[in-house]
């Protein structure tokens, strides 16, 4: 490397390195900025009306619940959690001007910083990243060390309306439950899985049954790279003239490039779906208990919105030092001993602000083949540890997953689509009998 050519790789480095630590400012100001208008949030006529609606959803999922000896605890306990959303003044629908402003601060942030695509100097994760790298990576590495740092793929297929509201924005201070996405899912999938993704949208990710049980509103997509043929490309097309659910970007679809699908959707829900305060991300063998789901969001303490990171947790981790598996890390990637807490990427819950900041952190993280690993190396630069809901997130299947056991978690993970849809049809015949002996036992009451 030339002199000119060395000062040159110093200046784009120090360039993007300041250019991180003013984001990184940024994001920190923003998620003050967002407290603060939480904290001097008045209490006024819409959150009044938000919250009585919210009340009115609660009773919908509840009166589909349960009234047998085996599920009163239950019941006992989501109406506690009832109680307690209608008492407080600080729930989720006033607590969401504190997520918007969060994440209208960081984005407008970037448009301000004035990262274009002209820009030479632009961060890592907006412009290719593999230039950014150390290129101790690359020294005498074998194939299986080297992994791509770059996440400015082109998106092939997007619906860029997915999480609109159905009317005119409303402003923050309340949630219309109504018209605004409430649930953004996420689910890792690829070309050939089509049978996979019929089965999603005819069980747990059918949008209008969602809306219609439980009166809110939730926004499906799967998350596809580059397809391997051009039969598995046809077939997509022929997908997309009947379902409007499929991100696609043209990279190519592979194991170790799981963690890219999250960066990915990450910097696509920035753009798109920054009003939508919850995600679940997962997989295409999984089966989602919605009702479970959207009960446990609605009943999250306001302190709880802002930094929620929910699923099966793995704690002191290390990483595979064996070149030949495929969950392979070299000491050059990730020098420590152990990852930090992690929860599996077999399906997980997250609200929208953190995302936003996991987002950021991708700017200057070296990206793992390892993609749950990887989210959790995020989470520990901005500060957040998951919770651990390994009870209700099944991520390695359930011994014996009998309707009952599967209505009292949120996930269950590796359901092929035969399987998945006796196990939904099963576990929603349940539900049924519940509900009829709860009718009949008040009627002759």
């Amino acid at each position: 490397m030339t002199p000119a050519e060395l000062k040159e790789y110093w200046l784009e480095k120090w360039k993007s390195i300041v250019s991180v630590a003013l984001l990184t400012i940024v994001s920190l100001l923003a998620t003050y900025h967002g407290t603060t208008y939480f904290s001097v949030f008045e209490f006024n006529h819409a959150s009044v009306n938000s919250s009585a609606e919210a009340n009115n959803i609660l009773g919908m999922l509840r009166s589909q619940w349960h009234a047998t000896n085996q599920n009163l605890s239950d019941s006992v306990r989501f109406g506690r959690l009832r109680d307690n959303v209608t008492k407080t003044n600080r729930t989720f629908y006033q607590a969401k001007g504190s997520f918007a402003a969060h994440i209208n601060f960081t984005v407008n942030a970037l448009k301000t910083l004035n990262f274009s695509t002209g820009n030479k100097y632009q961060l890592p994760g907006i412009e290719s990243m593999d230039k950014h790298t150390d290129p101790s990576l690359m020294i005498n590495a074998t194939s299986a060390e080297v992994i791509s740092q770059k996440r400015d793929y082109r998106l092939i297929v997007s619906d860029n309306n997915t999480c609109d509201s159905l009317n005119n924005p409303h402003g923050f201070n309340s949630f219309n439950f109504k018209n605004d996405v409430f649930l953004l899912m996420g689910i890792k999938s690829t070309c050939n899985h089509r049978f996979r993704r019929d089965a999603i949208r005819e069980t747990w990710g059918n949008e209008s049954r969602t809306y219609h049980t439980t009166g809110v509103r939730v926004k499906l997509v799967f998350l596809l790279g580059d397809c391997v043929t051009n039969e598995d490309t046809d077939k997509l097309w022929d997908e997309l003239t009947t379902h409007a659910d499929i991100l696609q970007w043209d990279f190519m679809d592979s194991f170790h490039n799981l963690s890219l699908k999250h960066c990915l959707l990450w910097q696509w829900y920035a753009t798109h779906c920054m009003d939508v305060p919850f995600l679940i991300q997962g997989d295409d063998d999984m089966l989602m208990n919605m009702r479970n789901i959207l009960e446990f969001l609605m009943s999250l303490p306001v302190e709880r919105e802002q930094d929620l990171w929910t699923g099966s947790t793995l704690m002191g981790q290390p990483p595979v030092r064996v070149n030949t598996s495929r969950y392979y890390v070299s000491r050059r990637l990730y020098p420590d001993k152990l990852y930090p807490p992690y929860v599996s990427g077999g399906g997980f819950l997250i609200s929208g602000s953190l995302v936003v900041r996991l987002w950021i952190a991708t700017f200057w993280k070296y990206m793992l083949p390892v993609d749950d690993a990887f989210v959790g190396t995020l989470a520990k630069a901005v500060g957040v540890k998951p919770i651990n809901g390994r009870k209700s997130f099944a991520s390695w299947g359930l011994k014996d997953p009998t309707p009952y056991c599967l209505s009292t978690i949120k996930t269950y993970h590796k359901a092929l689509p035969f399987e998945l849809i006796t196990l939904w049809e099963e576990m929603n015949e349940y539900y049924e009998s519940i509900n009829a002996n709860y009718t009949a036992e008040h009627t002759l009451s």
